[in-house]
Order: C-alpha cells, then structure tokens, then sequence
C-alpha cells in the first residue's frame, strides 16, 4: 500500500486472533509430527522399490550338511 495513513488494524476485514498465541511447546510438536510425516512418507514410496529390488527377493540356496558321528551317516 502506497497510503501513509493506512493502518491495517483500522481495516474492517483485519481480524484479531482469539486464541492462545503459539509457544516454543507448539512449534516443537508441530516440527515433530511434520517431520515424522516426511519420514514415513519418504519410506512409504522408497520401501516398494527394496521390495522389488531383485538381488532383495532373491535369496541364495544353501545346501543343508548334516554332520553326523556314526559310520553309517
């Protein structure tokens, strides 16, 4: 705005808040429940391409030797 005069708490569309104002305790839970969102957002679209990774699903086969102590084994 380019009046001098205007003071937006003046304006009747300015409203004021009438709820509590935000503390240190909100903003650190709302960083932690975004972050933890990203995160399980991340692994929900990296865990499908592990998943499907062939050298993953895969699993080499090993010969089972049984080891016994008799002459007959």
């Amino acid at each position: 705005m380019s009046d001098p005069l205007y003071n937006p708490n003046s304006s009747p569309h300015f409203k004021r808040k009438k709820g509590p104002s935000y503390t240190d305790e909100m903003l650190s839970e709302s960083l932690t429940i975004n972050v933890l969102g990203a995160v399980l957002f991340i692994l929900a679209v990296l865990v499908p391409f592990l998943v499907s990774y062939p050298k993953f699903r895969t699993r080499p086969r090993h010969t089972v030797v049984t080891v016994t102590h008799d002459r007959y084994g």
